[in-house]
């Protein structure tokens, strides 16, 4: 027996050994070089260390390299980025940090003053409606300052394209709508897209046509990386524009794969040369920039840490009129805040070295403030209020509180997914948000009716973030104000005038299915089913939300057929609220099925439904009557739910399935819920496979969830054949990297079909396999009634496609009740 964790890992130094003592004193006093002539900011905790001699990478450590082992080396890492001609680059960008405090609160009198609902919004972030009484910009409205990018890029195309006159003006007129559909929010462009497409087969080729049909491909893809080719082939050939070279060469490190070593560092130069002679030329036209600022950012992210540092003093270098200060800041902002990151790693806060979590403090601070100033220069990219949310709750080191950042981002694109989605992952409980924040967002969001924008739609982020700790297996009806935020959002889908801003679909529409299903709405449904059944086709994220979908379909179309209470009845006793079955409401919901059969029964819908809920009472009886309840299937599922990637072959008795080793959501457990004791019993053959992790469970109790502090209680037995183990775990599952006491391994060397037995009762629990009894665990159970088998696993990933197979055969579930068990009968006197 064996308790299994992880030891917690932190950065290794991959140079030359030093005593761990002198290596912290390298690295803080190099640390502090950096951050340390960054002024008076709200609360400065690093002091002038400009003339400190120590350094933390050697310059001339990578002399006898060439660039290309020097630009591909892993060993060139993160840490060893910080040389001494990067630390002079920053703390020259550093000297316009001086006034940041000044900076700062004259940008926040002028946002204030510029704004007045801004301004009461900062003052109180929950409590103002998102969009105020002069109305709000838009997506679009942002979009529309591109028209100035497709005048420059259809203005080139007519200057320098080389096709004969007839195709330039067919072609441009193809483009023109294309580039306004991609660029501005100009509407549908799929058929001129088309169209373009013919034209660049027919041989009409130009740079531009390239560029714009590989925005119109996958990422990554053959025919994508074609049309790369064939772009800079003709960047030789002609004059052409120098923003259009610099995106098309940023799409470079989307084809590392396919090249050597020497062609990726040859692009990766390119597409830098570009991008600062595309800076230079544009350095006040706001929209190319904006595209210059993402497209450089993923050049970066590209790079490993000795050319982000040539990038960063080769940006430094240039007179101000070359290269935007805010877009500077930028560009340092990702370099430090990637240095820190390095050293937080992704372990608990609790697992992080003293002295690594000291380092990322002190980076984070100085990366905080080249955003923000990034933020002063540039108050209107989106993507730099949403980092400064994300970097706020992280470190808490800008000026704002993260819903303040929301709500100053919000007022300059009101409708910026992005911002939502960012702000919702923010107020999680556990990453020190509250749930009341996350139902008051709820609110905001579902008030709005401006300009048929999709903000009621953006609730199902913080909905979900509402609901993300807690196992969704649990009736999502303990509050009121998830229900009332759905009806909103469906009263928005009801009277929106957009037909496209009002289409629900993936997860958005399996959360809002969920809730009102859950909550009996069946009349909802069945507006949801009639108006947006596409959405549900091919929705992966219904099994997310647990939903059985032909019991969900068929249920709220029956009853909106007629019979509606009695429907519903059915819904709320059977399928819902099965734990406060009695025998009294069973007999009345086998006299309701009953009236339904006579009048729906020749119905293929209506006869399922009615024995799936009839097999539920069945099971109901027999439980209760303390006789073992046999839980067998068939391909009609009745009174399970099944959450299987490949349909399973059902055999006597049971079923076999085939998986992936990497497969760890597959479930399925009855809907009927068995009240304690009980004993859950399944027998489990392995037909195939070897090294398979995840391999077969029993669960007593609810899985999933990001929290471990759920208000439940119950735990799992799992068999792994191909290990020569048997785990015995809690549910809620802890992380395998955290000290759980409850996780016990054994080794088990037996093979063939295996009995597997999970006893559980108010005080603890006892599991067997085959004829060994696993040690006892004593502690207080609420399983909530679940009876589950399958292989889900949320604690650990794995990526291996291997298939493997298992023979299931008699699963059942044995009340251990003894009041309800029956005498023997006795042997009648003569």
């Amino acid at each position: 027996m064996t308790s299994e964790s992880v030891a917690p890992s932190s950065p290794s130094d991959s140079k030359k050994p030093r005593s761990r003592k002198l290596q912290l004193l390298v690295v803080v006093l190099g640390i502090l070089v950096v951050c340390g002539g960054v002024g008076v900011w709200w609360t400065s905790r690093v002091g002038d260390q400009n003339n400190t001699p120590i350094v933390l990478a050697e310059s001339n450590q990578w002399e006898d390299y060439g660039k290309i082992q020097r630009y591909m080396s892993n060993a060139v890492n993160t840490k060893e980025t910080y040389t001494p001609e990067v630390r002079a680059a920053i703390r020259t960008l550093e000297k316009d940090l001086v006034d940041l405090d000044k900076q700062w609160r004259e940008k926040d009198q002028a946002i204030r003053a510029e704004d007045p609902h801004l301004a009461k919004a900062l003052r109180d972030p929950l409590g103002t409606p998102l969009i105020g009484p002069n109305g709000a910009r838009t997506v679009n409205d942002s979009l529309a300052g591109n028209m100035q990018v497709v005048e420059l890029y259809t203005g080139r195309f007519k200057e320098h394209c080389t096709l004969p006159d007839e195709a330039k003006r067919r072609t441009l007129e193809l483009l023109r709508p294309v580039l306004i559909g991609m660029l501005c929010g100009g509407g549908s462009y799929q058929v001129p897209f088309e169209s373009l497409r013919d034209e660049y087969q027919r041989g009409n080729r130009d740079p531009l046509l390239a560029y714009t049909l590989m925005l119109g491909d996958t990422p990554g893809s053959d025919r994508r990386f074609e049309l790369f080719m064939d772009a800079i082939e003709l960047f030789e050939m002609r004059p052409t524009c120098s923003l259009l070279r610099a995106l098309v060469l940023s799409k470079a490190s989307e084809f590392r794969s396919r090249w050597s070593e020497t062609e990726i560092v040859e692009y990766q130069e390119r597409a830098t040369d570009a991008f600062f002679a595309a800076v230079a030329e544009h350095p006040s036209d706001a929209a190319a920039m904006e595209m210059l600022r993402a497209n450089g950012l993923r050049i970066f992210h590209s790079m490993n840490g000795a050319a982000r540092g040539d990038l960063i003093i080769r940006m430094v270098a240039l007179p101000p009129e070359k290269f935007p200060m805010w877009l500077r800041h930028y560009l340092a902002y990702s370099f430090s805040i990637e240095i820190a990151d390095y050293y937080r790693g992704t372990n608990f806060i609790s697992d992080v070295a003293a002295e690594n979590l000291k380092i990322f403090s002190l980076l984070s601070e100085a990366a905080a403030k080249h955003l923000v100033r990034c933020w002063i220069l540039n108050p209107m990219c989106g993507d730099v209020i949403a980092e400064l949310v994300n970097l706020e709750s992280r470190t808490g080191d800008t000026p704002y509180s993260r819903l303040e950042w929301f709500r100053i981002g919000i007022a300059n694109t009101c409708d910026e997914e992005e911002l939502y989605s960012q702000l919702s992952d923010k107020l999680v409980p556990k990453w020190g948000g509250s749930r009341e924040e996350l139902l008051q967002m709820i609110s905001l969001c579902t008030a709005v009716r401006y300009k048929d924008l999709q903000i009621p739609y953006y609730a199902t982020h913080f909905l979900w973030n509402s609901i993300s700790e807690r196992s969704l297996q649990l009736r999502l009806t303990d509050d009121l104000e998830l229900l009332k935020g759905v009806l909103e959002m469906l009263d928005y889908a009801r009277n929106c005038k957009s037909k496209e801003n009002s289409a629900l679909a993936g997860g958005r529409l399996g959360l809002i299915t969920r809730v009102l299903w859950d909550w009996g709405r069946l009349t909802d449904l069945d507006y949801l089913f009639r108006n947006h059944l596409d959405g549900f086709s091919g929705n992966k994220w219904l099994s997310y939300y647990y939903l059985n979908m032909p019991l969900v379909y068929r249920v709220t179309g029956k009853a909106s057929e007629g019979d509606f209470h009695l429907w519903f009845m059915l819904h709320d006793d059977l399928l819902i609220n099965n734990d406060r079955l009695n025998e009294k409401i069973v007999a009345h919901d086998r006299e309701i099925i009953e009236t339904l059969r006579a009048r729906h029964g020749g119905a293929e819908d209506a006869a399922w439904v009615l024995n799936y809920c009839e097999r539920l009472c069945d099971w109901w009886t027999t439980f209760h009557s303390g006789e073992p309840v046999s839980l067998s299937a068939d391909n009609r599922m009745l009174g399970w739910n099944s959450f299987v990637p490949n349909p399973p072959n059902f055999i006597e008795n049971g079923f076999e399935f085939s998986a992936y080793y990497s497969s760890a959501s597959m479930i399925m457990y009855p809907i009927l819920r068995f009240p304690r004791p009980h004993a859950i019993e399944v027998e489990v053959e392995l037909i195939n496979g070897t090294d398979d992790f995840y391999s077969c469970a029993l669960f007593a109790g609810p899985v999933g969830g990001d929290c471990v502090d759920q208000d439940f209680c119950g735990a799992s037995l799992r068999y792994q054949p191909t290990l020569k183990q048997v785990i015995v775990d809690s549910l809620p599952s802890f992380p395998l990297s955290t000290n759980n006491p409850f996780r016990k391994s054994y080794v088990y060397k037996e093979t063939g079909k295996t009995k597997l037995r999970l006893e559980v009762r108010d005080d603890g629990l006892k599991g067997f396999v085959g004829e060994y009894r696993l040690e006892e665990v004593e502690r207080q159970m609420d399983t909530r009634g679940f009876v589950q088998f399958g292989r889900f696993n949320s604690q650990m990933k794995i990526d291996d496609r291997l298939p493997v197979s298992y023979r299931v055969t008699n699963l059942k579930v044995i009340s251990l009740d003894e009041s309800l068990r029956r005498p023997a009968p006795t042997e009648e006197k003569k």
